[in-house]
């Protein structure tokens, strides 16, 4: 998703009369050399390109420092006072399925996002929420930090090609890097992070 799209998706979101996440009220395979590994754990990029996607790379160095942001910052020593997300973040479904009763958002910091994209099947629809506010950014923070220590831990790592593909269908072929995604030990969901102009954009959950 790159910055013109993701632009796009906001204006849609702003005059979307659709519910987003419960609120509150309140006042091709990588090149060699291109951190492509055999150990998926630890990639750098996508193991494969699917045909239909756009893909737009970044240095490896920009990927690694991307990635131990989210280490840093969401690891369990992580500091309070560093911000994961950006000013403006959408949650995208998968994110909001995995709060649905554990967090709430303070109404005034939020607008619901209503997506229509062309899925494998045809056009769909795809609701979720942008958080406009650094106090709901801040929640939305400090539950994931939970939810993954809880989980025994994470790792992070590029996405399959699969991965890639399934996103692909909710934000559209044209796919920029950096994006990754942070899988808890467990393994019972996964986080998927896309960065856009240095600041964490975007986020959903995948499921297994």
């Amino acid at each position: 998703m790159g910055r013109t799209t993701f632009l796009w998706v906001v204006l849609v979101a702003v005059f979307a009369g659709v519910q987003g996440c419960k609120t509150t009220q309140s006042a091709a395979a990588a090149p060699a050399g291109n951190g492509s590994t055999a150990d998926p754990s630890t990639a750098l990029h996508p193991d494969s390109i699917p045909s239909e996607i756009n893909y737009e790379s970044v240095s490896d160095k920009a990927m690694s420092r991307a990635m131990q942001f989210a280490r840093d910052v969401l690891g369990s020593d992580g500091d309070d006072k560093d911000r994961f997300f950006g000013d403006l973040v959408m949650v995208f479904p998968g994110i909001c399925q995995l709060i649905e009763g554990q967090l709430e958002f303070d109404e005034e910091g939020q607008i619901p996002l209503e997506l229509v994209t062309m899925g494998p099947d045809g056009p769909q629809s795809i609701t979720g929420t942008v958080l406009m506010s650094e106090g709901n950014t801040r929640k939305l923070q400090a539950y994931l930090r939970s939810m993954l220590a809880a989980d025994g831990g994470f790792n992070v790592r590029a996405l399959t090609g699969e991965e890639l593909l399934a996103w692909s269908y909710k934000a559209g072929p044209n796919i920029s890097e950096p994006i990754y995604v942070v899988e808890p030990i467990d393994r019972q969901h996964a986080l998927l992070v896309v960065v856009i102009d240095g600041a964490v954009s975007v986020i959903d959950a995948l499921s297994y």
